[in-house]
């Protein structure tokens, strides 16, 4: 991911998905937050928002091409991959391996081995069937939020 979710520039590249449907649905070691990110989602936006002394400035960043084609799958045995597309960053490791992921119920604070992008004791803000929400503070003063559409 960027400078991000999603502290906010750790990106890594995995091989393409070839669409096998490696991704197994919910299983019942998953809470309810757990079990609606379980699939595979890209990056739609990144905002970014600063508070200065004097207010609010918020603003809205571009997401590099290299980021717009990642694809990060959550599995049930509570692992994920991501798929650096055929944009990789400049910034991007490559691994072929799983990291481990979860979500603490009680806050809602999305833990990882690695990635994605957010390593701020980041939060999911929302999730449901096309959207993930995930927020991180990356000082006192500043903000970053990803939103991730489920493909």
């Amino acid at each position: 991911m960027a400078t991000l979710l999603l502290a906010a520039t750790t990106l890594f590249s995995c091989k393409k998905d070839d669409g096998g449907g490696n991704t197994p649905g919910p299983s019942g070691n998953l809470n309810s937050v757990e079990q609606k990110i379980v699939g595979s989602w890209k990056v739609e936006s990144k905002t970014y928002v600063y508070t200065d002394p004097n207010g609010a400035v918020t603003r809205t960043d571009q997401l590099d091409a290299c980021e717009k084609d990642d694809t990060y799958t959550f599995k049930s045995d509570k692992t994920y991959t991501v798929n650096g597309g055929s944009t990789p960053c400049s910034y991007t490791m490559s691994y072929d391996m799983p990291f481990s992921w979860y979500v603490q119920a009680a806050d809602s604070t999305f833990a990882f081995t690695h990635g994605p992008g957010l390593q701020t004791y980041p939060r999911v803000e929302q999730v449901d069937g096309t959207t993930l929400i995930i927020s991180a503070n990356i000082s006192s003063a500043s903000k970053t939020t990803y939103v991730y559409k489920k493909k």
